[in-house]
């Protein structure tokens, strides 16, 4: 319940009285009072109100209480309104009843009281004053000087609302709506959320916009909720404003303009509103719209992180631990991803379970880490189940557990995740702690592939060129190599080599195996560096050249590999 709303219901009530009539008395009247408050001639307003309220007149005493409230030829003070509410309440003039009641609920002007204010205010409302009827409705609805009554505050919602009361229009949907007070009923609750809106309500007008845009209690209308959108925006709601840049964005019920979804966002967030706030630092890591700029990003997500949107906190985290718009700081990462982990964002889960692991911005904790990664993959992040298999697998902080592992990865894989399919297909690749089972394995190895991961593709192209699970197929290794290689796989890469240094599915080319092993050479495979160093000692499809061949096995030794160790060995090199 706002004050401001009892003030300007007492107002439109003295407005609506009929202007000063043409054959006035000497005597001054209520009548030419009111007519002095139209003309916004508040001094004279305040003279004959004056000279009416000293007589005792109840509807004079009130306007002057509503005078001094608002500052209205006269200076702003409530102790001398809630003294001409007083007068005139106790002859029992209904809007002075109510006007006090409001000033006794805040402590404006009189000790606050919500007993006292409602009393005055039912002692109002049941002679039928409107404003009185849409506060007291909320006193009960809120249990605040009354004991807790939905039926009750239904009621004298009801009441006011039929009179037009616009806040309560609003409050008696929403009883509709949620079936409180009264029988739940949608019809009814969109009937009351259009009234208050046609008058100018612009939380409803908001909620009318919401429902048309989203399609829950009436039809999906793009153009509808456009519309409400755009009055209520015109209101300086940002809520609307954030509604409308959405269509904007879409092209829904309005032309797609990203000039306007970007300026409306701008307008909302700078506004408050958390969710355009979110919405305009996303625009800025992205480059939707706006140019790509960090710094940015990190000023508009931090406004809604500490208005607490979590999606916000955790891409706040992911700015400081990559060092996006500010200098790297893992402290602070691990500070945003703790909030939104705590308020249940999956990812953010995910991400502080990793932090734990690795010791980033906190102190290094198995345990800690596991309890998130169980957090996030309960709510079925694929990605933290993925590394809770990892962490059933490996040991971490845990004794190491296959069987725990495959439960985890298995999930997971199921639903798509490509690391989770690979470990799976390492696992029965390599019968880790479960029998070796080639073909249980490439059914994980394909479903990566699949998804074009370059690993999953090289693996499925290996066990084809080496028979592995099935039938060799060199046409088959040939195509996944390639898809791998493609990607950079290095592992691929050396694949591809051999393959065409052996004349294996491809017509043999020492050319092409050259090309294929210096590839994967430069990318670091110990294996295709020995090749390398190999056909440049024998001068296979090149001219030999022991230091070329020396360059390259001591690349492998360095490596670990004990084949280029003996070759260098024998070559004389150290």
């Amino acid at each position: 319940m706002k004050q401001q709303n009892l003030i300007c219901a007492a107002l439109l009530a003295l407005s609506i009285l009929s202007a000063l009539p043409a054959n006035a008395q000497a005597e001054p009247s209520y009548e030419q009072g009111m007519a002095a408050i139209n003309g916004k001639d508040y001094g004279t307003a305040y003279r004959i109100f004056k000279a009416l309220a000293d007589k005792g007149d109840p509807s004079s005493r009130n306007a002057m209480g509503v005078l001094y409230q608002n500052g209205m030829g006269v200076e702003v003070n409530p102790v001398e309104a809630a003294k001409w509410f007083k007068l005139a309440a106790k002859q029992g003039n209904a809007k002075a009843q109510g006007n006090l009641g409001a000033m006794y609920f805040f402590g404006d002007g009189v000790a606050k009281d919500v007993v006292e204010s409602a009393r005055l205010l039912q002692l109002s409302a049941e002679q039928g004053y409107s404003g009185a009827q849409a506060n007291l409705g909320v006193l009960y609805r809120d249990g605040i000087g009354v004991k807790q009554d939905y039926a009750e505050a239904a009621k004298w919602l009801k009441r006011a609302a039929e009179q037009g009361e616009a806040p309560a229009q609003l409050n008696l949907a929403t009883f509709y709506e949620d079936g409180v007070g009264v029988p739940k009923d949608i019809q009814l609750a969109f009937y009351w959320y259009r009234q208050a809106a046609e008058q100018g309500d612009v939380k409803a007008q908001v909620f009318l916009g919401n429902q048309y845009a989203a399609g829950d209690l009436v039809a999906r209308d793009l153009p509808e909720a456009a519309k409400w959108y755009r009055l209520a925006a015109a209101q300086g709601s940002a809520a609307a404003e954030h509604g409308l840049a959405v269509l904007y964005y879409n092209g829904g019920g309005v032309e797609k303009s990203l000039s306007e979804f970007v300026r409306l966002t701008k307008s909302a967030a700078e506004k408050g509103f958390v969710k355009a706030q979110y919405n305009l630092g996303a625009m800025y890591v992205h480059a939707d719209g706006l140019p790509k700029d960090y710094a940015q990003a990190l000023v508009w997500f931090t406004r809604a992180a500490e208005q607490g949107h979590s999606g916000a906190q955790f891409n706040l985290g992911q700015l400081y631990g990559e060092g996006y718009g500010t200098a790297k700081d893992y402290a602070q990462a691990a500070k945003w991803f703790a909030i939104a982990a705590a308020a249940g964002e999956a990812d953010a889960q995910n991400k502080l379970g990793f932090y734990y692991s690795k010791g980033l911005g906190v102190k290094q904790n198995d345990a800690e880490a596991i309890k998130w990664f169980k957090l996030a993959a309960a709510q079925g992040l694929l990605q933290a189940q993925a590394n809770l298999g990892m962490v059933y697998e490996d040991g971490y902080g845990v004794t190491p557990d296959i069987a725990e592992a495959i439960k985890w990865y298995q999930p997971a894989a199921e639903k798509g995740d490509t690391s989770a399919q690979n470990r799976l297909g390492d696992i029965f690749n390599e019968g880790e702690s479960v029998p070796q089972d080639y073909a249980e394995a490439n059914k994980w190895y394909r479903m990566a592939a699949e998804q074009g991961d370059d690993r999953g593709q090289h693996m499925l192209g290996a066990h084809y060129l080496l028979g592995l699970g099935f039938s060799k197929d060199l046409a088959a290794a040939l195509k996944w190599e390639q898809l791998s290689a493609a990607q950079g796989n290095d592992s691929a890469e050396n694949d591809l080599g051999y393959m065409y240094l052996n004349g294996e599915g491809v017509v043999q080319s020492y050319t092409e195996a050259l090309k294929w092993f210096g590839l994967a050479a430069a990318h670091g495979n110990v294996l295709a560096q020995r090749a390398m160093a190999s056909m440049y000692e024998k001068g296979i499809g090149i001219n030999q050249n022991a230091k070329q061949a020396i360059k390259w096995y001591r690349m492998a030794a360095k490596q670990g590999d004990a084949e280029s160790k003996t070759a260098l060995k024998r070559l004389g090199a150290k």
